[in-house]
């Protein structure tokens, strides 16, 4: 068996025991690397640590580590807050806004931006009428509009991959590019699933909706009427 068809093979094996059994990739990666290299190629240690990309890890692990701070003190949530209030009741504003957030916080090195959003984000969509698919993809195509930042995990990895290899890495022009065309997209997206319907409406009661209380379990205002007893049949006397 070649060394090519070996890799290969392994390379699906870490992912297949990454899946089953919920071993983090990068360790499964790091000793299959070795073991590869050095079993199966005959690579010196030397040689194997030459390999490891020392500076490339330290900065993405420093920007995780630093976006992990922001997560947990708050920052996060403090933008949020900031970009839903700037909504200013204007419904049809509120995909840009979750669109913006979300592209702000990946271009800062927030891998999990999306994750992050979305829960904040399709909430909100369903308690104003909004197409939730729409706002959805609102929030994935701003992450991926500020995937490619020069400050980005996304925009590291890339630059500093091509940087390695001595090929041009143009640092504004990648994340230009993923910029325009993830705008792009989203604004197609917003004007062909519903985003023309929301100009002009307002963030009032009676936009949203409710999911409990006398409108129902679905809000469609078929809850059950107060009769002012339980249990039984009130009657006068």
């Amino acid at each position: 068996m070649s060394v090519e068809v070996l890799t290969i093979l392994v390379l699906v094996l870490i992912f297949v025991v990454g899946t089953v059994r919920s071993v983090n990739l990068g360790v499964l990666g790091l000793a299959a690397a070795f073991a590869v290299g050095g079993l199966a190629v005959g690579m010196s240690t030397e040689d194997l640590f030459a390999g490891f990309p020392v500076d490339l890890f330290i900065a993405l692990m420093g920007l995780t580590f630093l976006f992990g701070f922001a997560q947990r003190n708050g920052t996060v949530d403090l933008l949020v807050r900031w970009g839903l209030h700037l909504v200013r009741g204007k419904v049809a504003a509120a995909p840009w806004i979750f669109f913006a957030l979300t592209g702000l916080l990946m271009s800062i090195g927030a891998i999990f931006a999306i994750a992050c959003v979305a829960p904040l984000a399709i909430p909100f969509a369903r308690r104003y009428r909004i197409d939730q698919l729409m706002m959805g993809m609102m929030v994935v195509h701003g992450g991926m509009a500020g995937a490619f930042s020069p400050l980005s995990v996304y925009g590291v990895f890339v630059n500093g991959f091509l940087e390695s290899k001595d090929l041009p890495a143009d640092h504004l022009a990648l994340f230009a590019t993923s910029f325009v065309l993830n705008t792009a997209i989203a604004l197609l997206v917003y004007l062909t699933m519903g985003g023309r319907r929301l100009f002009g409406r307002r963030e009032t009661d009676a936009d949203a909706v409710d999911d409990g209380g006398a409108d129902g379990p679905h809000g469609d205002g078929t809850g059950p009427a107060d009769t002012g007893s339980r249990g039984g049949v009130q009657t006068r006397t």
